[in-house]
C-alpha cells in the first residue's frame, strides 16, 4: 500500500507529475519542471463507449471495454455497480491485493453483477509510468488485462522498479500483441493523458492511497467508498467479503447513488495580514519574512534546495521555492544578456513574452508569468479560478532560483502580498557560494552495488527466531534526530557475528521484529543508522488497517517522507 504523495494531492504534487508527463525539451520540460501551468483535464462519467470483446487468458469469457476517457473496462458495461480501482503497478500493497481483485472479479464481475474499471495511478517519477503507459498501450489492442496481470507479475519478480520500455514492449510481445504498434503507442506518449485524467479523478473522489477500491450505483458518475462496518470508509485493502455484502445490499435496493455535492463558498485566507518573522533556512542558504503563523519547510520531494512556505496544516495554498540548474529546465545555459523576457521566453517561446515582466529579488533578477485557469475544489467539486504567480531568477550562467505561488485560488488573492514580502526580505549568500551549493546538490548520488542474491535463506516464523525475548537496553539515550535529513546514504557498518533486532515501543506494548542483515543489508544498515541518530523517535502508526497493515517509520506522519537519500531495492522472493 502507498499513500499517493501529498495526501489529498497537493499542487505541489503536479510539480512531480507535470515533470513525468512531459517529454519536450523547452516549454513543455519548464512547465514540468514547475507545476502545471495549463488546466488538468476534467473528466465526467465513466461511460463505456468501445464495443464489448471477450477477454482472454485468466479474464476469458468476460466482456472488456473501455470507457470513453480511455479507461479499461472488465465485465457487463450494463451491470447495475460499477467497481473502480485505483492502483499501481510499482506498489506493493497494490501488488498484494491483486489476489482479492481476482477473486472479487471471478465471484462479481464474471457473473454480471457488478463491472470493473481500472485507473492507473503513479508514484512521481517512478517507472510505474512506463508500466501505465505500457498497459493502456496494449488496451488498444485489446490486451489490457493480460497485460496487468504480467506487469504485476514483473513486481512480484523483478522488484517494483524493474519497469523499462523495452521489458513492457517484450512482454506485450509474448501475450500475442503487436510489439512495433505497442513500442510506437509507448514512444508517443499517447496514453499520458489517460494517466493524468486517472490522477485528477483520484482527487476528485479524495483517493490518498493505492490500492483504493470504490463502487459506483450510477455508471460511475459519482464514487463512494465502502462502509466499514463499525462506522468510517475504507480508504483502502477493501475486504473480498466487504464487497459481497455491498453488491447483496445493491441487490436487495438498499444502495443508491451518491448524492449531489452542493458547492460550498471558498473561505478567504484568514492568514492573510498577521505580523511577520524572520525565517532562516537549516542549510543557511536562504533567509526571509514570513507570516507568524504560517510555515516554512524543507520540501524535498520537487528537489534537494527546496521550501514550501503556507499557512498552518495547508495542503492548497503556499509560495513554493526551488533553486536548480538551467539544465534541468531545457536550456544549456542561461543567455548571456538576460532582462525580463530573454530567459522566460528562451524556455516557453516568444508566444508569451507580451505576458513576461522583470523582477528582482535577493539580489537577483530575472523574469515572471502569471496565469490563470479554471479547476475545481476536490471535496465540494466547486468551480474555482487558479492564478500561478512564477518567478524565475538567475543566480549564475548554469542555476536559477524559482519562487512561485502554488496555488492562488480566486477572491483571495492575499497570497501576492505574502510573497512580494517574501521576495522582498529574500536574502542568499553570494552567488558563488549559493551556486556551488545547487552543483553539489544535484550531484548523482554515489551508486551502490546491489547484493548478490541469497540463497539458501528461510525467514522465521512469528514467535520463533534469536530476537525472540530480547528487552530494550536501558539507560540509552538517543539525541534528537526525529525528521533530521542527511546528504547521503551511510557507509555499510554491520557486523555479521550478531543478530540485529528492532523493538518498537507503543502504548500497548512492545513489537520485536528481526532484522535480515544478509539478504538487505543496505536497509538494514540505514534502519540501524537513522534509530541510532534518533530519527524515529516519538514517532506513531502513519497508517492502519486491521487485519491487513500497519505502517510506522515516518517521522513526518505522511508516508511519503524519507531521511534525505535513496538506496537501491533488495529483492529476495523468499520475503
Amino acid at each position: 500500500m502507498e499513500k499517493i504523495r501529498g495526501g489529498a494531492i497537493p499542487p505541489f504534487l503536479f510539480l512531480s507529475l507535470e515533470h513525468v508527463l512531459a517529454t519536450e525539451v523547452g516549454m513543455r520540460k519548464f512547465l514540468a519542471a514547475l507545476a502545471a501551468l495549463i488546466p488538468l483535464v476534467l473528466i465526467g462519467a465513466l461511460v463505456s463507449v468501445a464495443g464489448p470483446v471477450q477477454a482472454e487468458g485468466g479474464y476469458s469469457g468476460i466482456p472488456q471495454s473501455r470507457t470513453e476517457d480511455g479507461f479499461p473496462i472488465l465485465g457487463n458495461p450494463s451491470a447495475q455497480v460499477t467497481l473502480v480501482e485505483f492502483s499501481n503497478f510499482s506498489c506493493p500493497g497494490c501488488l498484494s491485493y491483486t489476489e482479492n481483485i481476482k477473486q472479487i472479479v471471478d465471484a462479481h464481475v464474471r457473473t454480471d453483477q457488478a463491472q470493473f474499471i481500472f485507473m492507473p495511478m503513479i508514484f512521481g517519477d517512478d517507472p510505474s509510468l512506463v508500466a501505465a503507459q505500457g498497459a493502456l498501450c496494449a488496451d488498444k489492442q485489446d490486451k489490457f488485462w493480460d497485460m496487468h496481470d504480467a506487469l504485476f507479475e514483473i513486481h512480484r519478480n523483478l522488484g517494483a522498479k524493474a519497469f523499462t520500455p523495452e521489458l513492457v514492449v517484450e512482454t506485450a510481445k509474448t501475450l500475442g500483441a503487436d510489439s512495433e504498434a505497442l513500442s510506437a503507442c509507448l514512444n508517443s506518449g499517447e496514453t499520458r493523458t489517460i494517466v493524468q485524467r486517472s490522477i485528477t479523478r483520484a482527487n476528485m473522489a479524495g483517493v490518498q492511497y493505492t490500492p483504493t477500491l470504490m463502487y459506483s450505483m450510477d455508471g460511475g458518475n459519482t464514487l463512494q467508498f465502502f462502509a466499514r462496518p463499525e462506522g468510517g470508509v475504507y480508504d483502502s485493502g477493501v475486504p473480498v467479503e466487504v464487497v459481497a455484502a455491498t453488491l447483496e445490499r445493491a441487490r436487495a435496493g438498499q444502495l443508491t447513488p451518491a448524492p449531489t455535492v452542493t458547492p460550498t463558498p471558498i473561505p478567504v485566507d484568514p492568514y492573510a495580514y498577521k505580523s511577520f518573522v524572520a525565517w532562516k533556512s537549516v542549510d543557511g542558504l536562504l533567509s526571509y519574512e514570513i507570516p507568524d503563523t504560517w510555515e516554512s519547510r524543507l520540501s524535498p520531494q520537487n528537489g534537494p534546495i527546496s521550501y514550501v512556505v503556507s499557512p498552518p496544516q495547508s495542503e492548497t495554498s503556499g509560495i513554493l521555492i526551488l533553486a536548480l540548474p538551467i539544465a534541468e529546465l531545457g536550456l544549456a545555459a542561461v543567455p548571456e544578456e538576460v532582462t525580463g523576457q530573454t530567459l522566460l521566453q528562451a524556455i516557453l517561446g516568444d508566444q508569451f513574452a507580451s505576458q513576461i515582466r522583470a523582477v528582482e529579488a535577493g539580489g537577483l533578477k530575472g523574469g515572471a508569468l502569471r496565469q490563470t485557469f479554471d479547476s475545481t475544489v476536490r471535496v465540494t467539486c466547486a468551480a474555482i479560478t487558479i492564478e500561478r504567480d512564477l518567478w524565475v531568477l538567475v543566480i549564475d550562467s548554469q542555476n536559477v532560483l524559482i519562487l512561485q505561488v502554488i496555488n492562488l485560488i480566486q477572491d483571495s488573492d492575499k497570497m501576492l502580498p505574502i510573497k512580494e514580502r517574501l521576495a522582498a526580505t529574500l536574502t542568499i549568500p553570494d552567488a558563488q557560494t549559493f551556486a556551488g551549493a545547487i552543483t553539489t546538490a544535484f550531484l548523482p548520488p554515489t551508486p551502490i552495488p546491489s547484493p548478490t542474491p541469497v540463497t539458501g535463506f528461510t525467514p522465521v516464523k512469528t514467535g520463533e527466531g534469536k530476537c525472540v525475548g530480547v528487552k530494550a537496553p536501558e539507560g540509552v539515550e538517543l539525541p534528537d534526530g526525529k525528521s533530521k535529513q542527511f546528504d547521503k546514504a551511510p557507509e555499510l557498518n554491520l557486523n555479521s557475528a550478531k543478530i540485529y533486532c528492532a523493538i518498537l515501543s507503543t502504548k500497548d506494548g512492545q513489537i520485536v521484529i528481526q532484522l535480515y542483515p544478509e539478504v538487505a543489508p543496505l536497509h538494514v544498515n540505514s534502519f540501524v543508522f537513522l534509530a541510532r541518530e534518533g530519527f524515529y523517535n516519538g514517532i506513531t502508526w502513519h497508517r492502519v488497517i486491521t487485519d491487513f497493515v500497519a505502517q510506522t517509520g515516518d517521522p513526518s506522519g505522511t508516508g511519503s517522507g524519507g531521511p534525505g537519500y535513496e538506496i537501491p531495492l533488495e529483492v529476495n522472493p523468499v520475503v
